[in-house]
């Protein structure tokens, strides 16, 4: 799995998370949506951000505070095998900053393939 994170800089591990736990995460994630309005996230980039990130996208942070789930997921040995490889040849310890739900409506344009903050 490293090797192929490595080469194409990030992977999709099919049977990761149990159906139970991915089932807890969206039904939590979708009683909180219709708090939030499409297109007023901008990441904190006013209008280029909201360009960005979408007129009929719906984005919301704090998933720990959706359900408990979401700690099962942080708690699973190989995301935190893999986490561990890759981030801590680099700092002493890491942790999650950010945990985010997007909603991409109808009709939105891609975003270019990118990585948050340049990093």
């Amino acid at each position: 799995m490293l090797e192929a994170f490595r080469r194409d800089g990030g992977l999709i591990v099919e049977g990761m998370f149990d159906r139970a736990a991915i089932d807890a995460m969206t039904a939590a994630a979708d009683r909180r949506v219709p708090e939030f309005s499409p297109g007023s996230a901008t990441q904190g980039m006013g209008a280029a951000g909201a360009a960005f990130v979408g007129a009929n996208t719906v984005r919301f942070s704090s998933l720990p505070l959706l359900d408990d789930a979401y700690f099962d997921m942080l708690d699973d040995e190989v995301y935190a095998a893999i986490a561990d490889a890759v981030l801590l040849p680099h700092c002493g310890s890491d942790w999650v900053n950010t945990g985010q739900i997007m909603y991409i409506g109808p009709g939105e344009t891609a975003q270019v393939l990118h990585r948050d903050a340049d990093n």
